[in-house]
């Protein structure tokens, strides 16, 4: 039929004889063959030894056309429960699910790998589809000098999680903040062996938004819109955090 196109909603790669990495979709309407931005949410341990990963991994997210969208710290906890909380965010662009098999079953960047477990605690990762506005990914990732504010929003919901991003994202706008990244959970990634059954790698959201402005205090504006609050309430988990740029 003219038009249609095959959805893919499952990826899988094996690193060794009895080691596989599967991919997979958390909604029907998700392509894993299409643009994914992969949500890193953890603590530091070791933060220069991470910071010494980082420089190991790269070359390997650009060897796959990846590309680093933001990186921050959190800098101070607004409200939401504890359980949700992580220090750092890392937003990576890959041009599909495919591709960032390929970087992680790579056998150097597997061996590179052991810095990143030593160096981070409570990893969470999940893979989002991108909606609303924002910058484009940089193919050069340079640490950042400017002087906004950002603030981020995680969420859990009980309703579609991209029709609750497409009406908040109005509230943003009428509040006069920008919209630096905002998505919803598209994939989860899991690990399974020949001894074990699959384990999922935890994911602490359903979506998140990543909002700028060069005035913080815009950000009380949104935060005690009545629209925003009865929006929010809604959800299972409301988490606001304010965001230290890196990259």
């Amino acid at each position: 039929m003219s038009g249609f196109v095959e959805m893919t909603t499952q990826k899988t790669i094996q690193l060794t004889k009895k080691i596989s990495v599967k991919i997979m979709a958390t909604g029907p309407n998700v392509n894993l063959d299409e643009e994914l931005y992969a949500v890193n949410w953890f603590d530091l341990k070791r933060p220069r030894l991470y910071e010494f990963y980082n420089q190991l991994a790269y070359p390997h997210v650009k060897m796959v056309e990846g590309k680093v969208y933001f990186k921050g710290e959190v800098i101070e906890k607004i409200k939401g429960p504890d359980e949700n909380d992580r220090q750092m965010l890392l937003i990576v662009n890959y041009p599909s699910a495919n591709h960032f098999l390929k970087m992680v079953s790579n056998k150097m960047f597997i061996l590179k790998s052991v810095f990143r477990i030593k160096a981070v605690d409570f990893f969470t990762f999940g893979f989002t589809k991108r909606m609303g506005g924002g910058p484009k990914s940089s193919n050069s990732p340079t640490p950042y000098e400017g002087d906004h504010s950002y603030l981020l929003h995680t969420y859990q919901t009980k309703s579609s999680p991209s029709k609750f991003l497409y009406e908040v994202e109005e509230l943003i706008a009428q509040c006069g903040l920008k919209v630096h990244y905002m998505g919803f959970k598209a994939a989860i990634i899991g690990r399974s062996s020949n001894e074990q059954k699959l384990r999922t790698q935890p994911f602490l959201m359903d979506g998140l938004s990543l909002i700028e402005t060069d005035n913080k205090d815009q950000f009380d504006q949104l935060l005690e819109h009545a629209d925003f609050l009865k929006l929010t309430a809604n959800n299972l988990s409301n988490n606001f955090y304010l965001i230290k740029r890196i990259i």
